[in-house]
C-alpha cells in the first residue's frame, strides 16, 4: 500500500513546512529554510519521506527518469541480504549521521518506523558506476500484515511528532 500524492502533501505540508518557527528550527538547514525538497515513495513492503538538499536533486532526477533506485544501497525489504542495520517489529528508531559504503544501509522487516538524519551513502553499482549521495531527513514506515491507509497516516504522523520530541529534548 502506498499513500496518496495528496495525503504525503498534507502530512508533509502540515507537520513540516507549515511548522511553527520553534519547531522548524529542529530541522536540518534546507527544510528550515525551504531550500530542499522531497520525495516519497513506496512499494508493497514500505512507505518513505526523504528530504534532500537542491544538491541532490539533478541527480536524482536523472535515475528516475532511467528507472532506476532513487536511493540505491539505502534499503532493502529482501530477507538474507547483508546491511549495516537491520529493523522489523522496531519502532521509532532513529539513525544519525551515518555513512555507508559498498553495503545496504538498511535491511527492513515488517512493522518498523525509522527516521534517518543526515545520512550518506556511497556505492558502486555496475549499471551507475560510483555515485555517493546525502539525505538530510527521512521518515520509512514497514508495513505489519493488517496495514490501512488510516494507520499508515498515522504511522508516518507519530514518527514525525517523535522526531520532533526528540530534538527539543536536544536541545
Amino acid at each position: 500500500m502506498t499513500i496518496p500524492n495528496q495525503e504525503i502533501h498534507n502530512i508533509v505540508n502540515s507537520r513540516i513546512f507549515k511548522a511553527a518557527d520553534s519547531v522548524k528550527k529542529h530541522f536540518p538547514r534546507s527544510i528550515s529554510t525551504g531550500s530542499g525538497f522531497y520525495l516519497s515513495f513506496g512499494n508493497e513492503k514500505l512507505h518513505a519521506i526523504i528530504f534532500l538538499d537542491r544538491s541532490e536533486q539533478k541527480p536524482l532526477d536523472e535515475r528516475l527518469k532511467n528507472q532506476y533506485d532513487p536511493f540505491p544501497g539505502l534499503l532493502t525489504t529482501e530477507e538474507g541480504i547483508g546491511a549495516a542495520f537491520r529493523f522489523e517489529n522496531s519502532k521509532n528508531c532513529i539513525i544519525e549521521s551515518c555513512h555507508v559504503a559498498n553495503s545496504y544501509a538498511l535491511s527492513l522487516g515488517k512493522n518498523s518506523s525509522i527516521v534517518l538524519i543526515n545520512h550518506s551513502q556511497e556505492i558502486h553499482t555496475k549499471e551507475l558506476g560510483s555515485l555517493e549521495y546525502r539525505i538530510d531527513l527521512g521518515f520509512i514506515v514497514t508495513f505489519p500484515d493488517d496495514i490501512t491507509l488510516f494507520d499508515l497516516e498515522d504511522a508516518f504522523d507519530d514518527l514525525i511528532s517523535y522526531y520532533i520530541s526528540t530534538r527539543r529534548d536536544l536541545k
